[in-house]
């Protein structure tokens, strides 16, 4: 069983990759380890040494692999390497990919020419492999050529009618981009700007300036609070007075400095810009998603090929092209590099199993997003289409997981007489109750889970907690029904 750190730590993996681009750093890990242990022995262990030196993006991940010295750090990469090399098989080469040539038809589509990112992330043991975080995999973010060419590439695998694809693409051809002014004109922090009603002269820097001071304040004055209620209170005003990391960045001297370089004003095209996206142009992003959800809903081998050339660029690089993903490679933070998981699952054509699953499981957004210009005089934004998965891979397993961790969790606070066998009832049952809650929710998908939950529910009951299959409404032989029939009856 974890003990509570371990628990604490693999919480705190999980939450590392969402909030930065350690994902991406992550490709040349799963390289090096996978090169590492297939060498093996000290040439293995050399190969380590030298990408913690000297590899850039391998020591970006190091506060996932850096255990503070040498042998536990090379012993842990080259475990993880050896589930890697377990999972792939191959040749023990890796090379990271970036872009390569689109085909006549996609430059066509796209009205784009010459190379683009690639969707093979990683050509691991001579296997092209598109890479993905199971705790949410991102299959496409395009602008409207991107889309409208995805679109046409998926109408000529499904044999759409030209006249459906034709009112989709001349929605998505009018999603825009747009270039804002000013050296910190993001959308997210001139949003925030906007909503205090400035005037066309107001400075967006005098404003984060003094947002950020009146935040420091209420901290200071918090530190210095004795009062039960009013450090309650204040806690709330520091919490909606908070200013983003941007708000911050700006509010700084060198921010400072920065924004006198170009100045942003909620005026001109700025103002231009946030008064569409709140009109014609969120009408126009809408319209896209509408158009997209209903085709998938009509035509199921539609949204397969959509689906299939988002995960794969068969159709934009060719089916032979090395930028062309063959499969996917799938891994999923834990606590330690050695306790990652990863599996590999084929993605070579547009009915194979992992592309019906993300079909499945897809989460289409058509919103905005943007970088700043080269000067950083402005920002380029536009709006495009995102379609991404979460936790489709391994989320077959996560339910029961989660279940028997708690589970065990409150069984050593029993054993260890932290908690009476009245309050380890009360907590497995509602534990037991919030499983059976979802599952009934997800009954279809999780079908395999639930066999091996109610297994571990009838151990609960052989432990002396025979009046859980009472509360629930079901009896405990409710095992048999469900394993034979795939049918649970439920009376909550």
């Amino acid at each position: 069983m974890k003990s509570f750190k371990e628990h604490r730590q693999e919480q705190r993996v999980q939450n590392l990759f969402e909030a930065t681009d350690l994902s991406t750093a992550m490709e040349t890990v799963i390289g090096v380890c996978y090169e590492a242990a297939f060498v093996g022995g000290s040439k293995g262990k050399t190969i380590l040494r030298e990408a913690i030196e000297n590899n850039k993006e391998f020591k970006k991940a190091s506060s996932v692999w850096d255990k503070g010295n040498e042998k536990d750090t090379l012993k842990g990469l080259l475990n993880f390497g050896n589930k890697c090399v377990n999972t792939v098989g191959g040749d023990g080469t890796y090379e990271i990919q970036s872009a390569g040539q689109m085909t006549n038809d996609w430059m066509t589509w796209a009205k784009k020419k010459g190379a683009d990112t690639s969707k093979t992330d990683l050509v691991l043991g001579g296997f092209r492999y598109s890479v993905k975080n199971a705790s949410g995999a991102q299959l496409m973010s395009g602008k409207k050529g991107e889309s409208i060419a995805t679109a046409a590439a998926a109408a000529k695998t499904s044999k759409l009618a030209e006249k459906s694809l034709k009112d989709l693409t001349k929605s998505m051809d009018k999603l825009e981009s747009v270039t804002t002014q000013g050296y910190h004109a993001s959308l997210k922090v001139m949003k925030r700007f906007r909503d205090t009603n400035p005037r066309a002269t107001d400075k967006m820097v005098t404003w984060a300036v003094k947002e950020v001071k009146k935040w420091e304040a209420l901290n200071k004055k918090l530190a210095k609070e004795k009062d039960k209620n009013k450090i309650k209170k204040l806690k709330k005003q520091i919490k909606a007075a908070n200013p983003s990391k941007e708000m911050k960045a700006m509010a700084s001297d060198k921010g400072k400095s920065n924004a006198k370089k170009a100045p942003t004003y909620i005026a001109g095209e700025n103002k231009k810009l946030l008064k569409n996206m709140d009109g014609i142009f969120k009408k126009n992003q809408n319209e896209v998603k509408q158009k997209l959800m209903s085709l998938f809903k009509k035509n199921d081998t539609f949204k397969l090929g959509f689906v299939f050339e988002a995960a794969s660029g068969e159709q934009k690089f060719g089916k032979k092209a090395i930028q062309t993903a063959q499969y996917m490679f799938v891994w999923k933070p834990a606590g330690q590099i050695e306790d990652f998981l990863v599996k590999e699952h084929k993605i070579d054509k547009y009915t194979s199993k992992t592309i019906k699953e993300y079909a499945g499981q897809i989460d289409l957004q058509v919103n905005w997003k943007g970088s700043s210009t080269s000067k950083h005089l402005g920002y380029n934004v536009y709006q495009n289409v995102r379609m991404g998965v979460k936790e489709v891979q391994f989320e077959s397993t996560q339910l029961y997981e989660n279940y028997v961790k708690q589970y065990d969790i409150y069984q050593n606070y029993l054993n260890e007489d932290a908690i009476s066998e009245g309050k380890f009832f009360d907590r497995i049952t509602a534990l037991t109750k919030k499983l059976i809650d979802t599952t009934k929710q997800l009954w279809n998908k999780f079908i395999s889970i639930i066999k091996e939950a109610v297994t571990k529910i009838k151990e609960a009951a052989q432990d002396g907690i025979v009046a859980l299959g009472n509360i629930f409404g079901f009896e405990m032989e409710v095992e048999d029904t469900l394993l034979n029939n795939n049918t649970l009856t439920l009376s909550i």
